[in-house]
């Protein structure tokens, strides 16, 4: 099975107030991706603190409106979790009033309490579950990547693996995911797991529940746009039929 090349993570990171890459704008992320051979592109910036005002949406959806691109394109952003009961760096309104076509979700909190490499486990397992119903969420992104940086920030010492997740968790979030339509995400920060057996077993619970998976470069730049190419061989190698592959304008 050939999976379609689609990729809905790529930021126009010209669009931010601190540090814009000026040559990231959308039109050249359209033009990389048909470099590339992208047929389905997913461009965005993210929303929350000074960095990633509203505002800066507002304009790249304004250059998105003058292109005429030549392959399909959708408009979305990423968002942060700030806790368990779902609080988010966005909200349903501000989708609404810039006219995404999507948003993606991070869990990417860490409380000050957090104390021990399970407590934090368990924290940032409540969190990607809160986000993960809200029905205004499309995609979960690049899950259980960030947690190394992150625990070590709260004290934590040692190396990051996929097996330290419990099972229980893996299997509530997949039921979770199933149940609210929500997709999960295999993005290039992802790769590192592709030989971890519970992470090849958490892929074939999503597929045997039949949830979307979303593929994301995470391309913050033009130049990094093509870089997904080992997630479309893992996946046509795990067996992940073509019409799993989410895309937001046909969800």
């Amino acid at each position: 099975m050939t999976i379609p090349r689609v990729d809905t993570q790529i930021h126009a990171s010209r669009y931010r107030t601190d540090g814009p890459k000026m040559d990231a704008t959308v039109a050249a992320s359209i033009d990389a991706c048909v470099a590339q051979g992208i047929t389905h592109a997913g461009i965005l910036e993210h929303l929350g603190n000074w960095r990633h005002p509203v505002e800066c949406l507002h304009d790249m959806m304004t250059e998105f409106r003058t292109l005429d691109p030549p392959i399909a394109v959708a408009m979305g952003m990423e968002v942060n979790t700030r806790d368990t009961d779902g609080t988010m760096d966005g909200t349903k309104e501000d989708r609404e009033r810039v006219g995404l076509d999507f948003v993606l979700a991070e869990s990417s909190s860490t409380p000050g309490e957090i104390t021990s490499v399970e407590d934090f486990i368990e924290y940032d397992h409540r969190c990607r579950m809160a986000a993960t119903a809200h029905d205004w969420i499309d995609v979960i992104v690049h899950p259980y990547t960030t947690q190394e940086k992150r625990l070590k920030r709260a004290g934590w010492e040692g190396d990051w693996s996929f097996d330290l997740i419990p099972e229980a968790f893996l299997d509530e979030w997949a039921d979770a995911l199933a149940t609210h339509g929500t997709a999960c995400e295999i993005n290039t920060k992802n790769i590192a797991f592709f030989e971890e057996p519970k992470y090849l077993w958490f892929m074939k619970q999503l597929i045997e529940r039949r949830v979307q998976i979303a593929i994301g470069s995470d391309a913050h730049h033009p130049d990094s746009i093509g870089t997904a190419e080992p997630i479309y061989s893992f996946c046509e190698q795990l067996g992940v039929p073509p019409d799993l592959i989410w895309w937001p304008l046909t969800s």
